[in-house]
């Protein structure tokens, strides 16, 4: 696994320093094995070896951003984000989540969900606990607004492999002026609802 993580966040990686400004993605150390799963003790959960592996070798990237997804999370502040998440019977937990497609559970929030990814509280989360038909780990979009919207990756090596794959075909470009790497259309009235991932499998 820890190969297959490796191989695909290279790919990315080199993409960035050929395609972007110095500097774009902003790389930090792994950490131990140890340390994630202390945290995985505070959180009461298990997250999967892909992920495990991913932070071994990069705890985050340093408050930089992956894709137009948000700021990729150090453990410390997935932590601090799943602290947050509502706990079942607190207000607005009862509220259904709004276009949501794929197999996800149709619940807004979930204890076992962990948002791996924000940005100003969109991002992206590991799902541990879909829907029939859905996989452990998934990885899955979530929107402030809207709730859980839908699949990404049936696990977060395969999401590593789809944005490497998109990046080398030329599915995503760098916006200088939005200062960072997203599909050409995305900034464009209505463009960030449009389901870009559909064709990167």
């Amino acid at each position: 696994m820890d190969d297959e993580v490796t191989a695909h966040w290279g790919r990315i990686v080199a993409w960035y320093e050929a395609n972007t400004p110095s500097g774009t993605l902003r790389l930090a150390p792994g950490i131990d094995e140890e340390l994630i799963q202390v945290a995985e003790a505070e959180m009461g959960l298990r997250l999967p070896e892909d992920v495990h592996a991913f932070y071994r070798m990069q705890n985050g990237l340093d408050g930089s951003s992956l894709l137009h997804y948000g700021e990729f999370l150090s453990l410390e502040f997935l932590l601090g984000e799943y602290s947050t998440t509502p706990r079942p019977g607190d207000p607005g937990t009862d509220v259904a989540p709004r276009d949501l497609s794929g197999p996800i559970k149709p619940t807004w929030w979930s204890l076992m969900r962990v948002k791996i990814v924000d940005n100003s509280g969109d991002g992206v989360m590991v799902d541990l606990d879909p829907a029939p038909g859905g996989t452990v780990g998934q990885i899955i979009l979530f929107d402030h607004e809207m709730g859980p919207r839908r699949v990404l990756a049936p696990s977060f090596a395969e999401w590593l492999a789809r944005l490497a794959r998109a990046l080398e075909a030329g599915k995503l470009t760098w916006h200088p002026v939005n200062t960072q790497v997203e599909p050409p259309g995305y900034s464009e009235p209505g463009g960030y609802l449009k389901n870009w991932e559909a064709d990167w499998a």
